[in-house]
């Protein structure tokens, strides 16, 4: 969350709220986050990490 705030949020209650669709220019970001996970919580799924 840290990696991408405008991504994801951690709310007070620990639930993570994300966004479901990506812009195509947000998926650096989110998938800097998916990899900086320690609970590896967060995956990418349909694009390409090229």
């Amino acid at each position: 969350m840290w990696e991408a705030p405008r991504l994801f949020t951690l709310e007070k209650d620990g639930r993570l709220r994300y966004r479901r669709q990506l812009a195509e220019t947000d998926y650096a970001e989110a998938a800097a986050a998916a990899r900086s996970c320690p609970m590896q919580a967060i995956v990418l799924r349909g694009m390409t990490d090229e």
